[in-house]
């Protein structure tokens, strides 16, 4: 329905401009023109009729548009003028019954749309009526002073069309292509829809620890569009700092290698837009900005590079490809935001937009306050940046599309931003429980529920409780409270965090005993648990988790990969990589909690970031139904979480 609204609008967005520039320049010769402004005139109206396909299968959705065969006169582009209003489409039935459907006022071209699915075998008749219509309207102009019009439209009617349904379904005639058996590579052909699923990107919606971008999103770390890579194979490599040994005379051992990794300096960190990897080029030992590189994930190639940002000290923040449509165009674009000012424990002041393809600064962002982001995905939507954050007792969401890619006219991203003004809504949080005062927070986002959460701990970086936790759920796109504050009981001062959220459960996990709870999203009760999972002494001092796939994935220090069933809490599979031997005075493979979830894979890091990463450490990535191990990378990645995208990482 889509596609055939958008080539009729195009079609009468054009004729839309003749007609006008016709009725404002032309003037009958020898006669006196029409007055539209003292209602002595009746201006003749044609109303057309199609629906599509013709014929069509039972079940199957018939595409409908009334049209008039010229705009309205006083129609403007954005909307603005007098539409005509008062279409009715009258629908017979094989059986004779009949059904009339109201149709909205027209767009400024000239036509309205419905659709509806035929239940009945045989021939259908449809029908469109327009009633005569008053037009009293002041209009400015561009080309002198407004004018009051006052005039009328003549009723009319459409040819009545029949459209044969059938018991054979109505099929395409262009077929896009199968999925490639071979290697495929960018751009994906624009009619090519069988593969549009084939690509992804990795946009860095969210920061993991310690980093200014990278993560897939504010849920985690699962990226449902891409393919992940079937083996370790390395593709290209491209030098970002000194790496391996220097040699003599620095003797060679677990520390003598060019300086990884710490908290507090930054390394690499990935973005991935339509087959191209973006990453702030970091320099010096205090990770100083100095470039920006965008580079074919495919070759290595670099596509552009440029300063960091137009203030030449900015990182690499995140970026979004988003569907963009109005009466004058439509299509996807991509961007990137820069991120001034920020890093460890601070936010931005704001971000600089730029464009992916070429790197050009585009606009701002000023004012900017920090919030867990996801895609919208809803049709028509896709892409647009939504951001959650509380403030004053209030639940904000933030649109990107309130600032471009909304309802313009044509795309255009320019100039300096508020970030207030994208505000979509501000909702009250829940701020009692049996008369106590509650203080809630945005625990986790998720598409189904945002989660608010308070709990006492005693300690910033430890997440001792006090006994108990009070939690509720707000809708993400409404602000609708989906339950209101639960109190729970936790063990008393036991090392309780939440681990991960989505598909309508979020999962605790209790550091100290090593054990998993799963409680709704829906309304709040615990769903399982505890659950003891496989491990060791060391998977109690660090643990990481994502959700996918129906599963919660609980991977720790210790060097265990435990994956529950989200509704029942049963252990479907676990893994580790054995006794490490010499390899670490640990006896294990200790994982970092750093991932990427894709394809049905999940890629972990072996090692640690604080001191040396004890090597030989492994990439692996494990199969996330089965528990596999599909391949094994050497080396240490666990600074930065992996970004899939496109069958690379």
């Amino acid at each position: 329905m889509e596609h055939r609204k958008k080539i009729y609008s195009l079609i009468m967005a054009f004729v839309l401009v003749l007609t006008i520039t016709s009725f404002m320049a032309v003037l009958p010769v020898g006669g006196q023109a029409p007055d539209l402004t003292d209602g002595s005139t009746t201006v003749p109206t044609f109303l057309m009729l199609s629906a599509a396909p013709n014929p069509i299968g039972k079940g199957q959705t018939l595409y409908v548009n009334p049209f008039m065969t010229k705009p309205p006169l006083t129609g403007g582009m954005s909307g603005t003028g007098v539409m005509y209003e008062g279409i009715t489409v009258e629908v017979t039935k094989p059986d004779e019954t009949t059904v009339t459907y109201d149709m909205q006022p027209t767009d400024s071209t000239g036509g309205t749309y419905f659709s509806f699915v035929p239940d009945q075998i045989g021939d259908w008749t449809l029908q469109a009526h327009y009633p005569e219509q008053h037009v009293d309207y002041q209009a400015s102009s561009f080309f002198g002073p407004s004018v009051h019009y006052n005039y009328d439209y003549a009723e009319s009617h459409s040819e009545i069309l029949t459209i044969t349904v059938q018991e054979e379904p109505a099929q395409w005639n262009y077929k896009s292509y199968e999925y490639p058996e071979e290697y495929w590579t960018r751009p994906i052909y624009a009619t090519n829809w069988g593969w549009g699923d084939l690509g992804g990107s990795w946009f860095g919606l969210a920061t993991p620890a310690f980093a200014v971008t990278g993560q897939y999103n504010a849920m985690g770390n699962f990226n449902p569009y891409s393919e992940a890579p079937d083996s370790g194979h390395i593709m290209w490599s491209k030098a970002t700092h000194f790496g391996g040994q220097p040699g003599g005379p620095i003797y060679a051992d677990q520390e003598s290698n060019f300086k990884t990794t710490t908290i507090i300096n930054y390394y690499f960190e990935p973005i991935i837009i339509n087959g191209v990897l973006y990453y702030t080029q970091f320099s010096g030992p205090g990770a100083t900005p100095t470039s920006w590189e965008a580079v074919d994930i495919r070759t290595g190639e670099v596509m552009w590079s440029r300063t960091a940002g137009e203030t030449g000290a900015e990182h690499l923040r995140m970026g979004h490809s988003f569907r963009f449509a109005s009466v004058q165009e439509f299509g996807c674009w991509s961007v990137l935001y820069g991120q001034v000012g920020g890093g460890f424990f601070s936010s931005a002041s704001e971000f600089n937009i730029y464009d992916a393809y070429s790197g050009m600064y585009l606009a701002t962002i000023d004012n900017v306050t920090s919030a867990n982001f996801l895609l919208d995905t809803r049709y028509g939507h896709e892409g647009a940046i939504l951001g959650w954050y509380a403030s004053g007792g209030q639940l904000n969401l933030w649109n990107s599309s309130k600032l471009y890619g909304g309802d313009s006219l044509t795309l255009g991203i320019s100039g300096t931003y508020n970030w207030d003004d994208a505000v979509e809504w501000s909702a009250p949080i829940p701020a009692e429980l049996n008369g106590e005062a509650l203080s809630l927070g945005v625990s986790a986002v998720t598409p189904e529920a945002i989660l608010l959460r308070q709990t006492p701990t005693p300690g910033m970086f430890i997440s001792l409780n006090l006994g108990w936790e009070v939690v509720a759920a707000m809708d993400p796109l409404t602000g609708a409270v989906i339950f209101n504050p639960v109190n729970h009981t936790l063990p008393m001062m036991e090392d309780i965090g939440l681990l991960c959220a989505g598909e309508g459960v979020y999962v605790l996990h209790n550091k100290d005993t090593n054990e998993a709870y799963g409680y709704s999203l829906e309304d709040g009760d615990k769903l399982w648990g505890p659950v003891t999972l496989e491990g060791n002494a060391w998977s109690t001092i660090t643990r990481s988790g994502d959700i996918a796939y129906g599963m919660c994935y609980v991977w720790d220090y210790g060097g265990w990969v435990n994956a529950i069933n989200l509704t029942t809490g049963d252990i479907v599979w676990n893994w580790t990589r054995g006794d490490a031997g010499l390899d670490t005075p640990y006896g294990i493979y200790e994982l970092w909690y750093n991932n990427a979830i894709a394809d049905g894979k999940i890629i972990l890091s072996e090692g640690k970031m604080y001191d040396p990463p004890m090597h030989p450490s492994k990439t692996v990535c494990i199969d996330a139904f089965t528990g596999d191990t599909l391949w094994t990378l050497t080396g240490w990645t666990g600074r930065q979480c992996p970004a899939i995208a496109d069958g690379h990482t």
